[in-house]
């Protein structure tokens, strides 16, 4: 009896364990030693091509055994054999076969060219995806056991020896005290006898928490671009004394991305909670801010256009959050703000002279996730054959006439031929037709005329095979060269892909008393001293091609008031990023469940026999938030704060082992549909495929917010979620793991 109920508790505690790869053939260990492994793999499966009279127009599969599988193109997958390896260090190894022995397999139909040459491209082993599991370094064989011989032949392998030598690593550091290795990272590994010499435990990191000035914090909602103005009133009337202000007590923050998503790179450094940014206080020359004066700044939505390090814009689409938030805090004591600065354009000879801009026009709709799963929005519908639906892009005049139009449509069934065509204003004949199968995704890119100066209505028709069939719109964009004419409306634009001193020609400026912003880096946006002559603007300022220049024309009347201002007492920026946590099991949960989570962490801390006690913390997903994305709702801030737990908690070697999600999930991270069941995150991964079937290949896996030590995609952590949508179902949960435990 006491042995099933430490084994209860054992399973319990482990909830979802690092997962293993399903091997379908048989493996062995000839000889393993601390520089040299050596493997024979066999299999006898038979093969089976399943649905090869639907190739190569449909999805088939070459299938051996219980292989894992690939795409290699959008109608075939084949079988490849996988197994974890222990590693030294996260050095690459040398890897060799002999003693091959294959035989011949006639096919049914013959293969495609294309195929045929991707299957011959991929190598017969190889060790990918290099990282940790936890402490361990290792790697994941792959083998492929196919080759083409001709299109109605391929070559099986049906055994072979595989040797795998190490690079040389340093043995005086495995001497050093190392964690116990836990039977999950134990039978993960297919050579087992070196893991604990082989651990890499991190250092203890001891970062410090950043101590921001004492006072009243203000949390500020944004959901456009553009330059915001907060006057001394509106911050009385959400609870500031109604008295006078010194300036030097004024600071803004951001989060770390300027409301961008958190990059989803494992092994990324964990990002500064608060970035502070410029601001200006209009009326503020006497040194105080006071009644009839106004804060100003520069906010962005959380999605927009943004220029990568090529020189490419690109619209970015946040997927979490419509609603950034910036923290405005008046401090207790002076200091040195970030101001806002007034800059006097270049002297220098332009290298270029530009009285155009490349201009983006970008359509998206959020309004529907039809998969239910992944991070896949869609806008309008074809509903049903014969529906269309039209769009009007107002094209300034003086534009160049020749558009990139890009867009992404999707099929809403399967067994369905879907067939698309563009019309362009009163034209009876498409410009553009296509087709696609199935649910898959469509994405085009073409070329387009368009009539400047005038409303342009690109009309998208639909038919299908079927008449009740269903289809959606993801996104319409259009790409062009724009005249720099504000015509008494605001505008931004881009420096052009090119290094070198810039002469901005602008001109039909329209607007009284205009303002040229500098918004290049968000964060410390600044003001250029350029006056209006003869109704034109014109300035010169040096533009990096990896880093293209940003600004905005406007005025006073086009400034824009935040959507909320709320006071905020005591924040609390660091109750989770601090060093002297010390904690083996996390409990992430909503302030709904939490007095469950305390229970939980209660029974493993304390009410277990001692031998099984582990150090428990109760983590609100709210908190992670605020101390890891300003308050941003992001899936990447979990796993920055684990990241962080892990680094930099007081665990020494025994760092923060396991997580328990306690609480529901959803796909729906902005409530467009419901907020029903979105209680703790889940992290949705979209899988882009060789058969265009992304989204219908998106999963839910909580796995990977324990990706936190290296580059790699492999749990550090062991994690599992209990799915209550109460306090009520979250005790009844925990109730049941004490009664099977004590």
């Amino acid at each position: 009896m006491n042995i099933q109920k430490n084994t209860l508790y054992k399973i319990n505690i482990l909830l979802i364990i690092f997962s293993t790869f399903l091997q379908g053939f048989n493996h062995s260990v000839l000889e393993e030693n601390d520089h040299k492994l050596i493997l024979k793999v066999e299999d006898e499966s038979p093969i089976e091509w399943i649905n090869s009279d639907q190739y190569p127009q449909d999805i088939s599969a070459i299938r051996l055994g219980n292989s894992n599988s690939i795409d290699i193109s959008a109608t075939l997958s084949i079988p490849l054999w996988t197994m974890v390896i222990a590693l030294p260090t996260i050095e690459k190894p040398d890897i060799q076969s002999n003693n091959i022995r294959r035989n011949i397999i006639t096919l049914e139909k013959e293969l495609t060219s294309g195929d045929i040459q991707t299957i011959n491209s991929i190598p017969v082993i190889q060790i990918k995806d290099i990282g940790y599991s936890r402490f361990n370094p290792g790697g994941v064989l792959v083998i492929n056991p196919i080759q083409v011989i001709s299109p109605t032949q391929i070559s099986i392998i049906r055994s072979m020896n595989i040797s795998i030598r190490f690079p040389e690593w340093n043995q005086s550091y495995s001497r050093k005290t190392k964690p116990a290795i836990t039977n999950a990272i134990q039978n993960s590994f297919v050579n087992k006898k070196y893991l604990r010499e082989w651990q890499k435990v991190p250092e203890h990191k001891l970062a410090k928490p950043v101590e921001y000035p004492t006072g009243h914090w203000f949390k500020i909602s944004v959901t456009e671009n553009g330059i915001y103005k907060i006057g001394h009133q509106d911050l009385v009337n959400a609870g500031l004394s109604n008295q006078s202000y010194a300036t030097t007590k004024i600071y803004l923050y951001s989060n770390a991305t300027g409301g961008r998503e958190i990059d989803n790179t494992p092994g990324i450094a964990v990002n500064p909670n608060l970035v502070e940014n410029a601001r200006l206080i209009e009326g503020g020359d006497n040194g105080y801010f006071d009644n009839g004066d106004n804060i100003l700044f520069y906010g962005r939505a959380t999605s927009g256009i943004d220029a990568d390090k090529n020189g490419n814009l690109n619209f970015e689409q946040n997927a979490y959050s419509n609603v950034n938030y910036y923290w405005l805090l008046v401090a207790d004591t002076d200091g040195s703000p970030k101001t806002i600065e007034t800059v006097s354009p270049s002297t220098a000879s332009a290298d270029y002279s530009v009285a155009t801009y490349e201009k983006l026009d970008h359509h998206e709709l959020e309004l529907t996730n039809f998969l239910r799963s992944g991070k896949a929005w869609y806008g309008e519908i074809f509903s049903g054959s014969g529906s269309s639906i039209s769009l009007i892009f107002q094209i300034p005049e003086g534009s160049d006439e020749n558009a990139e139009l890009k867009l992404q449509a999707r099929g809403a069934e399967n067994e369905t031929v879907h067939y698309f065509k563009l019309f362009l204003n009163s034209s009876t004949s498409p410009f553009a037709s296509w087709s696609t199968p199935n649910w898959y995704v469509s994405s085009k890119t073409m070329n387009v005329s368009l009539k400047s100066g005038a409303p342009n209505i690109i009309k998208m028709a639909y038919t299908s095979s079927k008449a009740s069939s269903q289809a959606y719109l993801d996104y319409m964009q259009l790409r062009y060269q724009a005249p720099l004419k504000p015509q008494n409306n605001e505008l931004y634009f881009w420096g052009p892909a090119n290094s070198g001193i810039i002469e901005y020609n602008i001109s039909d400026i329209g607007l009284s008393d205009p303002v040229i912003w500098d918004i290049t880096d968000w964060s410390d946006v600044s003001i250029l001293d350029v006056s209006t002559q003869a109704k034109e603007l014109k300035f010169r300022l040096y533009n990096d091609k990896s880093n293209r220049s940003h600004f905005l024309v406007t005025n006073a009347g086009k400034y824009k008031s935040p959507n909320q201002i709320t006071i905020i007492d005591n924040p609390q920026w660091n109750t989770l990023r601090r060093p002297d946590i010390s904690a083996q099991y996390i409990i992430i949960t909503d302030e709904t469940m939490r007095d469950a989570a305390e229970d939980l962490a209660k029974f493993h801390s304390e009410d277990v026999k001692s031998a099984d006690r582990l150090s428990s913390i109760v983590a609100l997903q709210s908190q992670i938030l605020r101390e890891f994305n300003a308050d941003i709702v992001d899936p990447h801030a979990i796993r920055q704060f684990l990241t962080y737990a892990f680094n930099n908690w007081n665990t020494k070697t025994r760092k923060p082992i396991y997580v328990i999600l306690l609480g529901d999930g959803t796909f729906d991270y902005r409530h467009i549909e419901s907020e029903s069941g979105d209680y703790v995150m889940t992290y949705q991964v979209e899988e882009t495929t060789g058969s265009g079937n992304a989204g219908f290949a998106s999963y839910t896996t909580d796995m990977r917010f324990t990706y936190v030590n290296g580059t790699d995609k492999r749990m550090d952590m062991a994690i599992g979620r209990i799915n209550a949508r109460s306090n009520t179902e979250a005790q009844a949960a925990v109730d049941k793991i004490r009664s099977y435990t004590l």
